[in-house]
């Protein structure tokens, strides 16, 4: 009897009914079919991909695969995803569950709790090397060739 169960569930879903619509057809009652029912149609400002909600996550895992030195092309690859899938997640267009986290971090090479570690900083580490690249690139001559000194005795 289960099976029949399913089975007319499948149907009801496909026909995009509940079974109280079902019954109140087999009693013969006035209903709707899904074609002149009111359709919700998402505008592209309602889609997840066209939202952008770069969260602490989105941050981290960017920080953990730069670390890597790896491209986001490469890493969308070495996660069998498509090309830009990476990119998505990374600009917040594509929402993370903690399974895809750790699958994703598998992929890069890393264990959750390395993640764990990162979310618990206040500042990434690829947030404080694109700050002094940025302060070098600033930097006059003379004061470059002060720094260099300094890197070279650290």
């Amino acid at each position: 009897m289960s099976r029949v169960r399913h089975r007319l569930q499948k149907i009801l879903t496909a026909l995009e009914i509940t079974p109280e619509q079902f019954f109140k057809i087999k009693k013969g009652k006035n209903f709707k079919p899904a074609k002149k029912r009111e359709k919700k149609v998402l505008i592209n400002k309602d889609r997840r991909s066209y939202q952008k909600n770069i969260t602490k996550e989105c941050k981290v895992l960017r920080s953990m695969r730069r670390m890597k030195k790896i491209s986001q092309d490469e890493a969308s690859r070495l996660c069998g995803y498509s090309r830009a899938t990476i990119g998505h997640i990374e600009n917040g267009r594509i929402e993370l569950s903690r399974s895809r986290i750790e699958y994703i971090l598998r992929c890069y090479g890393y264990e959750y709790s390395e993640f764990e570690g990162n979310m618990s900083k206040e500042e990434l580490r690829d947030s404080i090397t694109d700050y002094c690249f940025n302060k070098i690139e600033e930097l006059e001559n003379e004061k470059l060739e002060l720094l260099k000194n300094l890197l070279r005795n650290l």
